[in-house]
């Protein structure tokens, strides 16, 4: 992801456990939220949406998240596995629940590497819009 360096990846990710998040892999350069009010409690979807309210984009394969997200209008991929199932549809990459959603399935089982790869040119197209003046 070294041609995203303009981007800042933030794990919205909780480990088992109250207040802790998961810990992502250091060679991504994803920062780890901390435990914020310090209690050791967990936050709860109204902490989570005011997060996700002040990020430009969400990457989710978590569907809570991905939820959230799309009911508040905010820009988000949803990547899925290959094998589909009743609540996402045959739609190719939407879904009508949640217009600014991107739905972005693996082609074959454990294809998360593609898929990513794909998260990646996207969001790379997007910043050369962005820089372009182009919406």
């Amino acid at each position: 992801m070294s041609h995203l360096s303009r981007v800042r990846l933030y794990s919205l990710q909780k480990a088992d456990g109250p207040g802790r998040w998961e810990r992502p892999d250091d060679r991504l350069g994803i920062v780890s939220l901390p435990d914020r009010d310090g209690s050791g409690e967990d936050e709860s979807f109204a902490d989570t949406a005011a997060i996700i309210q002040g990020m430009d984009l969400i990457v989710a394969c978590n569907p809570v998240v991905g939820h959230i997200a799309g009911a508040m209008g905010r820009p988000v991929f949803l990547t899925l596995p290959w094998l589909g199932d009743w609540r996402r549809m045959r739609l190719p990459d939407r879904t009508p629940r949640y217009p600014v959603t991107r739905l972005l399935r693996m082609t074959r089982w454990s294809d998360s590497d593609r898929v990513m790869a794909r998260v990646a040119a996207e969001i790379a197209a997007a910043l050369a819009r962005r820089a372009a003046g182009v919406s």
